[in-house]
């Protein structure tokens, strides 16, 4: 029997089975059912096979199976294109976080790190791995410890902290300006699971940031804190309910020194005077020295009431006339004196305003009262007290015609009294 009678060409068994030929060769290829091929490369089916499939259900289930495998098929091609592009997206997450100048961390519950990119160099001088189980406080600055202990204190409370501006010091030992922000991750019942955050030092930033902060609040020639900084620090007293001092001390006749030997010397006259008193301070145990411009200087002394005040006053006056003074490039010595005026707060001003004029009022009173001594505010009485006002009013007043005239934008108010006196 030759093999033609008993094999069905490819046509025969579609027409038998009702399946497409494209879907038979698939089988074919698949092994679900297998031809055999001729010399010419024509697929030849078994009739036996085929009339038992024709004669069974199985061709239904062979085609209910493929389309099975067609489906798991795609299904697993979906997930192969998911995964490549879940492994793609990792990279590129990955090559962001290592080439990231910011530091990127995650930590534990405790704060201990668990994980730090390659920026961990730029904060603390060492690899990630060697960062690992370690936390931000083992580097700490010392004067930053209480304001970190407050960082954590709210991160907890609230769950995320931004902007937050610390130091730490590197293994190195070189000190770091380092700005953070954080949040707390949670696990599925509410507990802290860990801390994620970034860092970047902005040691530059703040250095030069605290430099114009010091330009502003201290004097350029003297180094000494100026009118703001007394300001301030008189302001934190007053709202702190506290009592104290302020001294005004003004040169005398500081115009003629200047006139003499040039402002050159004369300037560093004002840097001599401005380093005896801080030293005639610190022996007396403690206040702080301002210069507020020209030849005027104050003291701020804070708890002091009036004897203590006064006695500071004319300690500085009496040590002053004391010391010579070499000037100029001969050197000559230059004995010089000094008046004060004292007021107290909150006794003559509840806000710094009120306290630095009255202190400037007994200063007035005490160059008009004939240099040399120590006034407090108001100690003379009523009438001498009116009558210093009416003067500095009058100063004021005419300066503020002055500025009128010549258009000048800038306020009466912040020149101070001592523009009038000689």
């Amino acid at each position: 029997m030759s093999r033609e009678s008993v094999e069905y060409s490819i046509q025969e068994v579609s027409e038998k089975l009702g399946v497409p030929v494209q879907k038979l060769r698939r089988w074919d290829a698949q092994g679900v059912l297998v031809a055999r091929r001729t010399d010419g490369g024509h697929r030849r089916y078994a009739k036996e096979i085929v009339d038992g499939l024709a004669a069974s259900t199985l061709g239904s289930t062979l085609d209910k199976y493929n389309d099975e495998l067609e489906h798991a098929r795609k299904a697993l091609q979906e997930k192969r294109r998911i995964i490549q592009l879940l492994l793609e997206s990792e990279s590129r997450y990955r090559d962001m976080v290592e080439t990231s100048h910011d530091l990127i961390w995650t930590t534990d519950s405790q704060g201990r790190f668990t994980f730090l990119n390659n920026a961990s160099f730029e904060i603390f001088g060492t690899k990630p791995q060697d960062l690992i189980g370690r936390c931000f406080f083992d580097f700490e600055a010392k004067p930053s410890h209480v304001s970190n202990r407050r960082f954590l204190s709210q991160l907890r409370r609230q769950g995320e902290v931004k902007n937050y501006i610390t130091r730490l010091l590197a293994v190195d030992g070189q000190e770091r300006w380092v700005g953070i922000n954080a949040k707390v991750a949670y696990d599925e019942n509410g507990g802290m699971m860990g801390i994620r955050g970034t860092a970047r030092d902005i040691t530059e930033q703040q250095r030069a940031a605290l430099q114009i902060e010091y330009l502003a609040t201290h004097d350029a020639l003297t180094g000494l804190p100026n009118r703001v900084s007394l300001q301030k620090a008189v302001e934190r007293a007053i709202e702190s309910n506290e009592k104290g001092a302020v001294i005004f001390l003004d040169l005398d006749h500081f115009k003629y020194v200047n006139d003499n030997v040039g402002h050159r010397h004369g300037d560093q006259l004002l840097l001599a005077v401005g380093g005896a008193m801080r030293d005639i301070l610190q022996s007396l145990g403690g206040g702080q020295v301002y210069r507020l411009g020209g030849d005027e200087f104050a003291i701020h002394l804070a708890g002091s009431l009036r004897p203590q005040a006064v006695q500071v006053a004319e300690t500085l006056l009496s040590q002053l006339r004391q010391r010579p003074m070499p000037v100029g490039i001969d050197a000559r010595v230059v004995k010089l004196t000094a008046s004060a005026g004292v007021a107290l707060y909150p006794f003559h001003g509840n806000d710094a305003a009120g306290l630095l004029a009255a202190a400037d009022i007994a200063l007035y009173q005490a160059k008009d009262s004939g240099r040399n001594r120590v006034v407090a505010y108001g100690q003379d009485g009523g009438e001498a007290l009116k009558s210093t006002h009416k003067r500095v009013l009058w100063a004021q007043t005419a300066l503020r015609e002055v500025l009128d005239e010549t258009g000048c934008c800038c306020s009466p108010s912040r020149w101070s009294v001592w523009t009038t006196r000689p």
